[in-house]
């Protein structure tokens, strides 16, 4: 593809046409990193340093920016070993010295990242400052305050600087991608001056820079001059401070799998492997360590005991996608697509995958192998297209001529999950290594894709018809105002369901009231009758609101029931993935239907106790569900929430035990979700959110069906393609070994919009 030109595999117009767009970033890895010799001294005072990262790596030290010029003092702003943001401005442990309480280890997107030191300013707490996607950092481990007014950061001094990699000891290098990296001397920008909130859509996104550069040694690097090495490293803030890469980022030998200039960016991300899936039967510790290279290379896993498997981190539901594998071992053991929503095993012929084996020359079909083509070897590039409107799958083979591809045959009727959504994947042997992954970031090698296929990439991606904002809000505040704060968010909303529940003390449980009947509530942790809405006191409550209407996916009613005659309740969601609630306003349980349980079971709200054989609720169609005749006679409360792409997500999983446990694939960053063991131990029903847990780690928890207080022993990540189980194996975690677990999540914002978290 020619710099500059129109890329042949994304759709054109839409949302992003109007706003501002980064075209390319730069990807580091292995031992890779860009320098520059300041060679005059700037101010070291007050300075802004802002980066776009997509981190792909974790539990490793990997540095932004270092400065070293005396080799005592030095400014380090780095990700440490265990995901946190450090940032270290005179050395050591002297004054100006930050370590975030959260954690960083959503490695699917973009975090927009701004430093600023100002060690001047009239407020001590003022004078080092960090903004994550335009919000200001005010939880920390460790915080040294700048006491001494006009204190000198080491960064501004007349030597070396390094981008990507620790300069003192040279190592900590950066593993991801890096996008407009903005110093301005002199200057103390907050957020604003690099991003928004986007009007449309409710995520952040970067915004034209338009503050001053004119400080010594100001520079903007925006990595959009490919043309060569050095051009990569110019200076565009116009003040000439070129930088030099310790490495040719535009190397299109090696079957381009070298070549670092990328249309991965903020404005327009694209699908990589994921680090944080881990197989069915996948017991090995270490399975994220064999991904590099921004998580496009997988390689040698090293134990030696199992093959490694991976999944891509943006799964598609239909339309015609095409990404290229480029074998970098003989014993790739199987490419093509997985089923996000299922969990297949590492084991070769799993069900949940299709695929072509590149060292058999076989097809596997959702578990069934058959003959297909000749077999493939080292360096093989092999294109992938598949069709999901169509039931189709082809793969395609780099021939000797250059751009040239046969295809190795199309394979059809492939039955495809109605619910599912694909992802690419691969799975090679152990002790050798795997492939890399192009979904379109770096230029393809077939200059001639299968017709109307795209790239997997954000723009590429569908418009959700509705944003989750639109349909679900959450909010902590005190008692006397959670009402207040809850109505403001949900302004306009006429029909809606409200859920509040006290976080420091076990006296009240949780308060459900309906726009349909505000003046009273019922309490899922109780089988008692609805009472009236009290006055809620107290300093700490959480609030949610969902928005009910068709269009949003979610319905609720009242049903007037007589024993010895089913009813059946019309619902309008038009599917049958949705979630039934059905509680009798007098007294009684709390019924609930999950898609997932076993066909003829059901789990009670306000129990612990795992799923159970009941038909209470039954028939559920995508018209609505059916209510047995043998319920005692009352008025029902009943809620159905559908599964909507993008904006809600059911789903079960398998248990490991482990702090690296299971990813859950929700198409969305996760707003709430509730998880609820079905089967292996009794559990109770888990609540976390992004109001009273902001970032990850996601401590804060509740339980629908407990009075209790919240705590924060354990916690999930809210990442930004779905959910990252770290929970322990108790009755009120969601990993217990054996177990397993359903869940509903619901998003803040889709995978077209989404940033990490």
């Amino acid at each position: 593809m020619i710099p500059g030109a129109v890329h042949p595999h994304l759709m054109a117009g839409g949302h992003w046409d109007s706003h501002y767009m980064i075209g390319h970033a730069l990807r580091l890895r292995g031992a890779q990193y860009l320098s520059r010799a300041f060679a005059s001294a700037g101010d070291r005072t007050k300075w802004t340093l802002r980066f776009l990262v997509k981190k792909t790596k974790n539990g490793a030290s990997q540095h932004l920016l270092s400065s070293n010029i005396s080799g005592t003092t030095e400014t380090e702003i780095f990700f440490n070993s265990s995901d946190q943001l450090e940032c270290h401005f005179c050395g050591g442990p002297a004054e100006g010295l930050f370590q975030t309480s959260r954690v960083f280890r959503d490695p699917g997107a973009w975090l927009d990242i701004v430093i600023v030191w100002d060690s001047n300013n009239a407020t001590v707490g003022d004078r080092a400052r960090c903004y994550i996607n335009g919000d200001r950092v005010t939880s920390f481990t460790s915080y040294t305050n700048v006491t001494t007014a006009g204190k000198q950061s080491d960064l501004g001094q007349i030597g070396n600087v390094n981008v990507g990699r620790w300069i003192g000891a040279s190592n900590g290098y950066l593993d991801g991608n890096i996008a407009e990296v903005i110093y301005a001397p002199g200057q103390a920008y907050d957020g604003s001056y690099f991003g928004r909130i986007c009007p449309e859509k409710g995520h952040w996104e970067p915004i034209k820079f338009s503050g001053s550069l004119a400080g010594t040694n100001a520079f903007f690097l925006d990595f959009s001059d490919g043309a060569s090495q050095t051009t990569l490293g110019y200076d565009k803030s116009g003040n000439g401070n070129h930088w030099t890469l310790s490495w040719n980022a535009v190397d299109t030998a090696s079957a381009g799998i070298n070549y670092d200039w990328l249309t991965d960016t903020p404005t327009n991300n694209f699908c990589t492997f994921n680090p944080l899936r881990k197989w069915a039967g996948d017991t090995d510790p270490a399975l994220a360590t064999y991904l590099n290279a921004g998580c496009l290379n997988t390689i040698a896993n090293v134990s030696g005991t199992l093959n490694t498997a991976y999944v891509g981190t943006l799964p598609v539901k239909s339309g015609k996608w095409y990404w290229e594998i480029t074998l970098n071992g003989a014993s790739v053991q199987e490419i093509g697509i997985a089923d996000v929503s299922q969990f297949p095993s590492v084991t070769l012929g799993s069900t949940g995958t299709w695929g072509y084996r590149p060292n058999t020359g076989q097809k596997s079909l959702n578990g069934v192998t058959s003959a297909y083509a000749a077999s493939s070897t080292t360096n093989d590039v092999i294109g992938v297209c598949l069709d999901i409107d169509n039931n189709t799958l082809e793969f395609l083979k780099q021939t000797g001529g250059v751009g040239a591809f046969v295809s190795l045959g199309l394979i059809t009727g492939l039955a495809l999950p109605s619910i599912g959504s694909f992802a690419p994947f691969e799975t090679h042997g152990n002790l050798t290594n795997g492939v890399s992954l192009n979904c379109g970031q770096r230029p393809l090698k077939n200059t001639t894709p299968p017709a109307g296929s795209l790239d997997i990439c954000a723009k590429n991606l569908p418009e959700p018809p509705v944003l989750p904002r639109d349909i679900f809000k959450a909010v902590a505040d005190s008692g006397a105002n959670i009402q207040t704060s809850l109505a403001a968010a949900r302004s306009g909303w006429s029909d809606y369901i409200e859920i509040f529940k006290r976080r420091d003390t076990t006296a009240e449980g949780w308060r459900w009231r309906f726009s349909d009947d505000t003046a009273n509530y019922l309490d899922s942790s109780s089988t008692a009758a609805k009472a009236a809405f009290p006055a809620l006191s107290g300093s700490s409550y959480g609030g949610y609101a969902l928005r009910v209407g068709a269009a949003y996916g979610v319905a609720t009613g009242r049903l007037s029931h007589t024993n010895g005659a089913a009813d059946t309740v019309a619902d309008g969601l038009a599917t049958t993935r949705k979630l039934v609630i059905l509680k009798n306003e007098a007294n009684g349980s709390w019924f609930v239907y999950h898609p997932d349980l076993t066909a003829g079971k059901l789990l009670y709200l306000e129990q612990s106790a795992n799923e159970t054989t009941d038909a209470t609720i039954s028939g559920v169609n995508s018209s609505g569900f059916t209510v047995a005749a043998a319920l005692a006679t009352g008025t029902y409360r009943w809620i159905s929430i559908a599964e909507k792409d993008g904006l809600v997500k059911l789903g079960k999983y398998s248990a490991n035990a482990s702090a690296d446990g299971p990813f859950l694939s929700a198409g969305h960053r996760s707003a709430f979700h509730v998880i609820k063991c079905m089967t292996g131990t009794t559990g109770n029903w888990r609540v976390a959110d992004k109001a009273r847990s902001p970032n990850n780690m996601a401590t804060q928890r509740l339980w629908l069906n407990l009075t209790s207080i919240e705590d924060t022993s354990s916690s999930v990540d809210l990442v930004s393609n779905g959910l990252k189980v770290r929970d322990g194996s108790g009755v009120n975690d969601a990993n217990f070994s054996g177990a397993t677990y359903v869940y509903l999540s619901i998003g803040d914002l889709p995978l077209k919009y989404t940033n990490a978290r």
